[in-house]
């Protein structure tokens, strides 16, 4: 991993985990859960309720926590798809607070998604950049920003840098 992801990202990853930073991680009841916990732990990368790293839908099942059937239909579980990362309960999460930014795995960990919210005035940048931006009506003007990756060996270092640019543009990471 470390051939693949800089020291550098490592000690940025553990300086917002000191300064309180909380990541929501859908792993939609897939592979995931169990091996990315194994990674977390292995780099000192905490999970649970104090740590930095909160799991939602982790426990694994058949029907993928139905993350995908909304108003009666089935969208499948693809986290690169708009339908399933706005309805996945990340959106609320980050509003009110409770994450900085979310992160979902699809069932067997080859495509996720980096969801985040920014102010309103990086929406030109953030787009210029590449990435997906919804607006979030709200007392503060807000934005929903997304960075949907398939993950695969050719695209490992972009889509690291992708998920940094995403980061930064939430104002978690400067």
């Amino acid at each position: 991993m470390k051939d693949i992801i800089p020291e550098e990202a490592f000690r940025l990853i553990h300086d917002a985990e000191k300064a309180g930073m909380k990541v929501g991680v859908s792993t939609v009841g897939g592979s995931m859960h169990e091996n990315s916990l194994a990674l977390f732990e292995r780099f000192g990368i905490k999970t649970g309720q104090d740590g930095l790293i909160q799991y939602m839908h982790w426990e694994k099942r058949d029907d993928f926590h139905k993350v995908g059937e909304i108003d009666g239909e089935n969208y499948g579980c693809d986290p690169t798809k708009p339908i399933i990362y706005r309805h996945i309960g990340l959106k609320e999460k980050l509003l009110s607070g409770e994450i900085h930014f979310g992160f979902i795995w699809d069932p067997d960990g080859d495509r996720y998604n980096v969801v985040t919210i920014a102010p309103g005035s990086v929406k030109k940048r953030a787009e210029e950049s590449g990435l997906e931006v919804e607006f979030v009506a709200g007392p503060a003007s807000a934005l929903s920003i997304s960075s949907p990756i398939r993950f695969i060996s050719s695209t490992r270092l972009s889509s690291w840098k992708c998920w940094l640019k995403a980061v930064t543009f939430s104002g978690t990471i400067r």
